[in-house]
């Protein structure tokens, strides 16, 4: 995969779309499923005729130990902290939270964790 100026490198007459709001949240004890339209939501028609994003995450992540976050909003704080919550249901792992100006491919929220695995990783192949 290529990269430029933090961009992927696109085939000439493809063209990506990228998250700007996410207008829809469900969550569960170990999952997150998050739809994003490629425009920012202005009325309840906003979403016809435009590319939307979804995003499933499913993990109940026992070996999480640390999380580190980036805000481009800090008025996305709270809702940050209760899918934190339920991503997190039995434990909460030690985090980080930092505002920024900019994110890669105009993303809202940039998140890494550090894992803990005490017998190792497996080996594929």
């Amino acid at each position: 995969m290529k990269f430029n100026d933090g961009y992927w490198l696109l085939r000439h007459g493809v063209s990506a779309s990228y998250a700007k709001e996410a207008f829809a949240v469900e969550t569960s004890d170990s999952t997150v499923s998050i739809a994003a339209l490629t425009r920012p939501v202005e009325h309840r028609g906003s979403h016809l005729n435009t590319p939307t994003i979804t995003v499933d995450l499913a993990s109940p992540a026992p070996d999480v130990v640390s999380v580190r976050a980036y805000l481009i909003d800090w008025d996305d704080y709270g809702a940050f902290n209760d899918a934190y919550a339920a991503w997190f249901p039995e434990r909460l792992p030690s985090r980080t939270c930092v505002g920024t100006t900019g994110l890669a491919v105009g993303a809202l929220v940039e998140i890494d964790w550090v894992c803990w695995r005490e017998n190792g990783w497996a080996r594929v192949g």
